[in-house]
């Protein structure tokens, strides 16, 4: 078996890592004569890709080797061929990457994809003879360690940055790749990390320039003061038993973590330099107040249906346009989430629970303003029962069924997954127009209903009449250019009323 180049080793480092391959690491494995299929399987036992997408579903996990070489999610054939090759045994998951990058290569595939892969190898390749020009630069791009187990170091964020601004259409140049290694000259080396242990008295921690963790049960936490100085710091809490209003001061702890294995309540008020909170395998309900931060909320392995309310601050809310990100991530039953006062939710699937769709209701409304639009992304499959969102825009390349959009009288789909939604709203337009995913709307409404489906196999169920009576009051479906169904299940649609006249509307 032959061995791998320095360049087909750099393909591999962009496919797992999603950046260039640290000067050392790279003289190494070319050293050491290694072939592709074992670089592959060695890169993807690593703990830089393992931590990130090892929990995460089949799918998830061939998806991102996709996005990684091709700047793009897998289309819907290639994901259904790689995932059965692997779940049946054929082919294992690290071997992927290799056959992904041959398939670019050698078949009649798409050429968008190949220029995208030799953009970023192109880019890669030069990344690494930047940094191996300057001592401090070497220094700086490496990871905190390699034995027992592999510890991505924080300065190889930013070449994953760059990386992401590479694609078929943009080619790496000289000056950016400087740019992004003198970012790195300037972080300096990465530091060790500090572990800091809550205890019972009142404590006081001031973290250094590394990584640092901070972590406690919720009983410890109460008049704590922590300040978790430079780099990216997490604090970790967890809920053994009831305590609430536990107050505390944070500042510099970029992610707060929290499991609920209680009911409890959290005052965040002296709460600030955070860029996301977590919530965390929790078995109960967790309220978080005084929010003085919009930053995004991870729903982690929300296993257990239990309810989060997530309340903020009269001054970071006292506008009309507040918007979130809120993620979900191998969440099977995320239960009832109440973020009050946003008026916009960007909701993000990622990473199914195995055989299973991330599952949550937005009971968006609470007692401030109810929220007035969601947009939905992400590859993972969502099931979403939303009460009080108004608008909902929808790009998921991920499946997504909305059991009840409650109030929704608008539903934009464009994604290329499949959308079903079912409304309740007496009034509402869905259109599918832009979208290459199949669309399903069940309704029940008797209101005016305007549909659009798009390229997909569209269905389209009315549990109450069609009806036209006049041009500012009707029903319009328009199919679009997949092969579209109509039905009509109620027993007042064994016919459909069309008492202003036959125009093609119906």
């Amino acid at each position: 078996m032959a061995n791998a180049t320095s360049t087909q080793i750099q393909e591999l480092y962009v496919a797992y890592f999603g950046r260039a391959a640290d000067p050392a690491g790279l003289d190494y494995w070319v050293a050491a004569g290694t072939s592709q299929a074992e670089f592959a399987s060695h890169m993807h036992a690593q703990a830089e890709f393992q931590d990130a997408y090892g929990s995460s579903s089949t799918e998830n996990q061939v998806n991102q080797l996709y996005k990684n070489l091709f700047d793009r999610d897998a289309d819907a054939a290639g994901l259904s061929y790689w995932t059965n090759q692997i779940n049946n045994g054929v082919l294992q998951l690290a071997e992927i990457a290799v056959d992904l990058i041959w398939a670019a290569k050698n078949n009649s595939g798409s050429s968008d994809d190949l220029a995208a892969l030799n953009n970023r190898s192109a880019a890669a390749v030069a990344y690494t003879a930047e940094v191996k020009a300057s001592t401090a630069a070497m220094t700086a791009y490496q990871p905190l360690s390699t034995s027992p187990t592999f510890s991505a170091g924080e300065n190889f964020e930013e070449a994953k940055n760059y990386m992401l601004g590479i694609d078929k259409d943009t080619a790496h140049t000289a000056a950016g790749i400087t740019a992004s290694v003198d970012v790195i000259e300037g972080n300096g080396t990465p530091a060790a990390k500090q572990s800091f242990a809550l205890t019972d008295n009142v404590d006081n921690f001031t973290g250094g320039d590394g990584n640092d963790t901070f972590s406690g049960n919720v009983g410890q936490l109460d008049g704590d003061t922590f300040n978790g100085g430079r780099g990216t710091d997490t604090l970790s809490i967890s809920v053994n038993a009831v305590d609430d209003n536990a107050t505390f001061t944070s500042s510099l702890i970029e992610t707060i973590k929290i499991r609920a294995r209680a009911a409890t309540t959290l005052d965040f008020g002296d709460v600030t330099g955070t860029t996301g909170i977590t919530v965390n395998r929790s078995e109960f309900g967790l309220t978080i107040e005084n929010i003085n931060e919009i930053d995004p909320i991870t729903l982690d392995r929300e296993d257990d249906g239990a309810a989060h309310t997530f309340t903020y601050a009269a001054s970071v809310i006292g506008g009309t346009s507040d918007s979130i990100t809120l993620n979900i991530t191998n969440s099977s039953n995320a239960g009832i989430i109440n973020v009050d006062g946003i008026e916009t939710i960007n909701l993000v699937s990622t990473n199914n629970p195995t055989g299973d769709a991330n599952e949550l209701t937005l009971d968006e409304a609470g007692t401030g303003t109810a929220t007035e639009t969601l947009n939905i992304s992400g590859a993972g499959d969502l099931e979403l029962t939303d009460t009080d969102s108004l608008t909902i825009t929808n790009s998921a390349s991920g499946d997504v069924e909305i059991i009840a959009a409650t109030t929704a009288t608008s539903v934009t789909h464009t994604g290329t997954g499949a959308l079903d939604v079912t409304l309740v709203a007496v009034d509402a337009t869905v259109t599918a127009a832009n979208a290459t995913g199949d669309l399903k709307v069940t309704s029940g409404a008797a209101g005016d209903l305007t549909l659009t489906g798009g390229a997909g196999s569209d269905t389209f169920e009315m549990l109450a009449t069609l009806a036209y009576t006049d041009a500012t009051n009707q029903d319009t479906i328009v199919g679009g250019a997949g092969t579209d169904t109509l039905k009509l299940t109620a027993a007042t649609n064994a016919f459909v009323t069309n008492t202003g006249g036959t125009d093609g509307n119906v």
